[in-house]
C-alpha cells in the first residue's frame, strides 16, 4: 500500500525505515509505538484526508490523535516529537505552494503522551497551545466551545455538546 501525494509516492516501508533510523537513540518501545501510530494513520488515509481539508481551508486544524508513549524525560519527548513530525511530513509530501499549507503540530498532553495534528497557519498552533495551557483556568463550557470552534465544528454541534457534557 502507498499514499500518492502531488509529487511523490510514499510507501509504508519508507516510513518504517525513517522511524527505525532512530533506533540508536530511542528505546524499542518508543520505536514500536511510533510505527504503530503512524501506520494506523497511513492505513486509514487519515493524514492524507486531514491535509486535504486543512490545505483547502475547510478546517484550520485537524487533530490526528495521540501517540501513547511513556515519556520519561524532555529528551525522550523531543525525540518522539521529531519522529512523529517527520513521519507525518512524509505522508503529507512536499510543502504546498498554495496560500494555505499544512504543517504537522505536536502538543504534550497530560496522561496521553503527545497529541499530533496538522494546522493551516502558525496562529492556529499558538491559539490551540494557549487553550491547552489555560484549560484549568477556563470554565468547562468556554473551553469546550473554543476547542470546538478551532476543530471546525458548527455552532449547533458545539451547543449540543456543551449542553449535554458540561455542567
Amino acid at each position: 500500500m502507498y499514499i500518492y501525494t502531488d509529487k511523490t509516492t510514499v510507501y509504508k516501508s519508507d516510513i518504517v525505515s525513517f522511524v527505525e533510523s532512530f533506533s540508536e537513540t530511542a528505546n524499542e518501545k518508543i520505536i514500536k509505538e511510533c510505527i504503530r501510530t503512524l501506520m494506523r494513520w497511513y492505513d486509514s488515509l487519515e493524514a492524507s484526508m486531514a491535509s486535504y481539508l486543512v490545505a483547502r481551508g475547510v478546517k484550520i486544524v485537524y487533530m490526528l490523535g495521540s501517540c501513547f508513549v511513556s515519556i520519561k524525560s524532555e529528551q525522550e519527548r523531543e525525540l518522539v516529537e521529531k519522529i512523529m513530525v517527520g513521519g507525518v511530513e512524509m505522508m503529507l509530501g512536499p510543502k504546498s505552494t498554495e496560500i494555505t499549507s499544512c504543517e504537522p503540530i505536536v502538543f504534550s498532553t497530560s496522561g496521553c503522551g503527545l497529541m499530533i495534528g496538522i494546522a493551516a497557519q502558525p496562529w492556529v498552533v499558538e491559539t490551540y497551545q494557549w487553550l491547552m495551557d489555560n484549560k484549568s483556568n477556563l470554565p468547562e463550557r468556554v473551553f469546550e466551545s473554543l476547542e470546538g470552534q478551532l476543530l471546525g465544528y458548527d455552532s449547533i454541534s458545539i451547543q449540543k455538546f456543551v449542553d449535554t457534557r458540561c455542567v
